[in-house]
């Protein structure tokens, strides 16, 4: 059961809804194991590996069947990863829209409701939680509880701080426009700092490939000359 929540959990984070999806993923998890063992026997058979090494052979198909068992969580959370990026990216606009929405005397209902219909064609992500947030408070009178089953989804740390603000604003009646205001202005500096951040890395992993490719190239630009004159020099010399 704890198996279940927690592949539930990875397939709403990944942004696939449903139950029906879980029972997809199970089947692509057999399969792709299922898989994976004939194709490295057909590799092995091909190249020979192990060819006397029954009990190697026996243990690197074991390692293929729990390979093939992890590949779909390994692009599942590759969609993760990029969803997540998706919704770091549009939520400070979600926010500045959620203001504009406030200030022009919507309620918290009709103000979410509007957010996730206005940016549908811009980000599907964002548009997409904020319409399931919407419906949720439609249907139930726990208001605060929705806004928590958005943060849940969308698994952003600094979306915690807005659902704060927006819990407030419901129990106490405090004003929403400045405070999600001031929120969305730090969610931008958090965004920009992880930009500054990734392009501080870029130097370093650009050595890499400098040293593994432009370096080897400009070392015969420059000494096969002078290796052609030394071996000129040296037949005129004999």
């Amino acid at each position: 059961m704890d198996e279940q929540k927690k592949l539930l959990a990875a397939l709403i984070a990944a942004g696939i809804k449903g139950h029906g999806h879980l029972a997809a993923l199970v089947a692509a998890k057999v399969c792709s194991a299922v898989a994976f063992v004939p194709l490295c026997w057909l590799l092995f058979e091909w190249r020979q590996f192990f060819a006397g090494a029954t009990i190697v052979r026996l243990f690197v198909f074991a390692g293929a069947f729990m390979m093939g068992w992890r590949f779909p969580d390994v692009i599942l959370s590759r969609l993760t990863t990029r969803r997540r990026a998706r919704l770091e990216i549009g939520m400070p606009d979600a926010l500045d829209l959620l203001v504009i929405c406030a200030e022009a005397g919507l309620s918290l209902d009709h103000a979410i409701e509007q957010v996730g219909r206005v940016l549908l064609s811009s980000n599907r992500e964002v548009a997409e939680e904020f319409a399931a947030t919407a419906a949720e408070m439609r249907v139930s009178s726990a208001r605060g509880q929705a806004l928590e089953n958005l943060a849940q989804r969308a698994g952003l740390a600094s979306l915690r701080g807005i659902v704060a603000a927006l819990n407030q604003s419901i129990k106490f009646g405090t004003p929403l426009a400045a405070s999600l205001r001031v929120l969305a202005a730090e969610m931008r500096a958090e965004r920009l700092a992880r930009f500054e951040e990734r392009a501080a890395r870029l130097p370093v992993l650009l050595s890499l490939p400098l040293m593994g490719f432009i370096l080897p190239a400009l070392m015969i630009v420059i000494g096969t000359p002078l290796a052609l004159r030394i071996i000129d020099m040296l037949g005129k010399g004999l």
